[in-house]
Parts: C-alpha cells; sequence; structure tokens
C-alpha cells in the first residue's frame, strides 16, 4: 500500500503506526472485531493490514440484528454514549449509531474545518435545512457548522414558506441544504411571493448528500439562478464521520479528503477487491478505517461510494489532503441489456439540456435487475412549454444512444413533482 504527502498532516510512518495501535486497541474492546478477525491472529506490521478482512453494513446490520441494540461493536459502556443516531434505512434496516462524547468532539471538529474549506465565516448566518430527526447529516452537520464560528439557524425540512419569510427578515446569507431542494424552493417563491431566487440576497450555498453538483452544467444553473457561490460540501457516511469531503471555495476542483488523521482511506476493485494505489485517475470503491472513533470504530469500512482520484497534489489553496469525485453508489449500478449504467451517467446527458429541464429526474424501475428498458421520469423547468418538450424528446434519446447505447423510455412532469421537501431527492424508485 503506498502513502503520500496527501494523507493529512501525518507522514508514512506516523500512519503505519496510527493503524497498528488503532486495531490493537479495538480487538482489545470490540468482541465484534475479536471473533471477525480471529484468522488474523498476527497483525505484527503494516504489511499484514491487506490481510485483514473487509467490514461491510451487511455485517453490522448483521451483529446489531443479533445483539440489539448496538451489537457487539459498542467499545464503550452504554452509559458513556454521548448521543444516538441512525441511518436513514432507505435500502435496508437502519443502523443505530452511536457517539461517545469524544467522538462528537472529533466529528464536529472535522465538520467545522469542512465548512472553513468550503468559505464559510464567522460572520455568515447558516440556514440549516436537513432532517433533525435521528439523521447525522441533520444535528451532526448543524454543530459542525456552529463550531466553524457562523451562527445557524436549525431550521430542518418542511414549510418552505416560513424558510423563505426566514431567510428575508433575517438577511441570512448562506443555504445549506440538498441542492435539490433549492429546486423546490424555487417553485415555491414563483408561486407564492413572487420573486426571483437572485432576490433572497443568499450568496453562498452548502450543498450535499445527493449526486448532481459536480456536473458543472449543473452547478451554473443553480449558481445563475440563485447568485450564489454553489459548493459541494456535504460528503460523509453516518457510520464512519458525518462530514470528511469538501470542496474549496476558491478551486471548486473536487472534494478534498479531510480527516485531520482520523481516518484512513484505501480505494479497492469492487469486484476483485484487489487494493488500488492512490493516484491520479485511479477508480474504485471508497475503503475507510477510523483511527481515533471510540464507540463504533470500523477497520477496512466498505462504503458502496465508487470515486475518482482527481489529484493528490496541493491545491491552489494550498489544502494538502487528496481531491476526489463519486462515480456512484455500487448499490446504484444498473444492468441494462447488458451494459452498466451509474446514474451520474444519466445526469451528465440531461444537464446538457437545462435550459428546457429542471435538472431532477427519476429512474423507474418496474422488476429487479437486470432491465430490459432505462424508464425515466425527468422534470421540466418552468418556462419550458410542451411543443418544446416534443422537440427535445428525440434529441435525448439519440444523445442516450450516442453516450450509453440505449434508447430510454421518457415522461416529463411538472417542475417542483420529484422534489421532496429538504430531503434527498430519490433517484431510483423501485415499483415492485
Amino acid at each position: 500500500m503506498s502513502f503520500n504527502n496527501s494523507f493529512d498532516i501525518v507522514g508514512k510512518k506516523n500512519y503505519e503506526i496510527l493503524i497498528l495501535k488503532s486495531i490493537e486497541n479495538i480487538l482489545n474492546k470490540s468482541k465484534f472485531y475479536k471473533k471477525k478477525l480471529i484468522k488474523n491472529k498476527k497483525i505484527n506490521n503494516y504489511s499484514d493490514f491487506e490481510k485483514i478482512p473487509f467490514t461491510t453494513k451487511k455485517d453490522l446490520l448483521k451483529d446489531q440484528e443479533d445483539n440489539p441494540p448496538f451489537g457487539l461493536n459498542l467499545c464503550i459502556n452504554e452509559n458513556e454514549i454521548l448521543r444516538i443516531h441512525r441511518t436513514s434505512g432507505t435500502t435496508n434496516k437502519p443502523l443505530i449509531l452511536a457517539l461517545s462524547k469524544n467522538d462528537a468532539k472529533l466529528m464536529a471538529e472535522n465538520g467545522a474545518f469542512c465548512s472553513n474549506v468550503a468559505g464559510l465565516k464567522s460572520k455568515d448566518l447558516v440556514v440549516h435545512c436537513l432532517n433533525y430527526c435521528m439523521w447525522m447529516g441533520g444535528f451532526t452537520d448543524h454543530l459542525s457548522i456552529e463550531e466553524s464560528g457562523a451562527t445557524v439557524i436549525p431550521f430542518g425540512v418542511g414549510n418552505s414558506k416560513q424558510l423563505i419569510e426566514t431567510i428575508i427578515n433575517l438577511k441570512i446569507n448562506t443555504i445549506s441544504s440538498t441542492p435539490s431542494y433549492l429546486n423546490k424552493l424555487e417553485q415555491v417563491l414563483k408561486e407564492s411571493f413572487n420573486i426571483k431566487p437572485k432576490e433572497l440576497g443568499l450568496k453562498l450555498g452548502l450543498l450535499g448528500t445527493e449526486g448532481g453538483l459536480q456536473d458543472e452544467n449543473y452547478r451554473k444553473k443553480l449558481e445563475n439562478t440563485w447568485g450564489i457561490k454553489a459548493i459541494n460540501f456535504n460528503f460523509g457516511l453516518a457510520e464512519v464521520w458525518n462530514l470528511f469531503g469538501s470542496e474549496c471555495f476558491n478551486c471548486k476542483s473536487g472534494l478534498n479528503f479531510i480527516s485531520n488523521g482520523n481516518l484512513y482511506l484505501e480505494i479497492i476493485d469492487p469486484i476483485s477487491e484487489k487494493t488500488l494505489p492512490i493516484k491520479k485517475n485511479s477508480e474504485g470503491e471508497m475503503v475507510i478505517s477510523t483511527i481515533y472513533k471510540e464507540a463504533q470504530p470500523l477497520i477496512r469500512y466498505r462504503t458502496g461510494d465508487i470515486i475518482k482520484i482527481l489529484n493528490t497534489e496541493p491545491c491552489k489553496c494550498e489544502h494538502q489532503g487528496i481531491k476526489f469525485e463519486v462515480v456512484g453508489r455500487s448499490d446504484d449500478m444498473l444492468t441494462i441489456k447488458g451494459i452498466n449504467v451509474f446514474p451520474n451517467q444519466i445526469r451528465t446527458i440531461l444537464n446538457k439540456h437545462l435550459n428546457h429541464l429542471s435538472g431532477q429526474f427519476q429512474i423507474i424501475l418496474q422488476k429487479p435487475q437486470p432491465l430490459d428498458i432505462l424508464q425515466l421520469k425527468i422534470e421540466k423547468s418552468f418556462s419550458t412549454k410542451s411543443f418544446e418538450l416534443d422537440i427535445l424528446k428525440p434529441k435525448l434519446v439519440e444523445n442516450f444512444k450516442t453516450n450509453l447505447n440505449l434508447s430510454p423510455q421518457i415522461e416529463f412532469v411538472q417542475h417542483g413533482v420529484l422534489t421532496e421537501e429538504g430531503t434527498k431527492s430519490k433517484i431510483i424508485k423501485k415499483l415492485y
């Protein structure tokens, strides 16, 4: 396994020592990992690290199902748990997440660093529009933004009219939300306030939790519509760390891997499970090991996110972290007529037509994979007329044929139909 100076602020030797100490500490406290690593008793040096079996979300869910509520990977006493979250459970049963006092402190500090990298200043007034109901992205991201020195309004989700009134009355300059929620707010502004998004006076958008923002066509549309600087800010995994990926405010050249020495990154081939080098243009599944996490530590955790390394050199703003982009989720990959397709590939094609489309779409699955046809619902923009969609439809089909060798079944829907208030937009909808 290769190291370089972009693994945060510690060097190669220090990382080797930290990883070995972390594993030793975890094995002393985690019955889950003691059982999992029984065949790997001798982890004497760093070369043994890649022999350690991977951990998956299914492993953790099974452990909690067999040993409720926290599983055997709880490495602190229950009376030492400061806070409890859970995953969204959109694809399976939710995972219960416990944080120690130190876990919460480190996560807030790391998230604050992400916030500052994204351009947040102490003078900024941020309205935070993510779900606070046990979801890590709501409350923990709030604390991270607060730790950065900015002022936070904990608005949450729902009641978009009141949100707009709050932005106007308090002269808020920053919004933290999903990119698709701006689409919903645009509709409410038009229908209930008869004002344009730029008139709200927002200057910065801390946007994330869903794909799309790395597409420059979509980003430009948001920035032109809202008069904001749209930053891909909110990359994290509830079971790992709430925030450890953020764009630089000035560079906007990919997500910076930000962990301050608390996380160790690998990428692997998702099929062969072979470790790949951390170098420019390497592409594979992100694997994370936690170094200082106390309550529920992780060793070689397969995140399911397929990423591409964009650079390992410091950027213009001199941040030292690795830069990466998310290609897609391994569990979101579609197989259609023998062709493997990620939602981001579909998004790239649609975002070339944002003069007629909102940027929101949904893949409809009538049956389990493999599929015979790509069925899409696509949102039109406010001003697009029916005759324009009639002209656009064959152009889109031709684009899909050229780029993906597929002819989709397309249904256009009204602006705002595919966006739920303040929550992640559902790119894939199963009807079976």
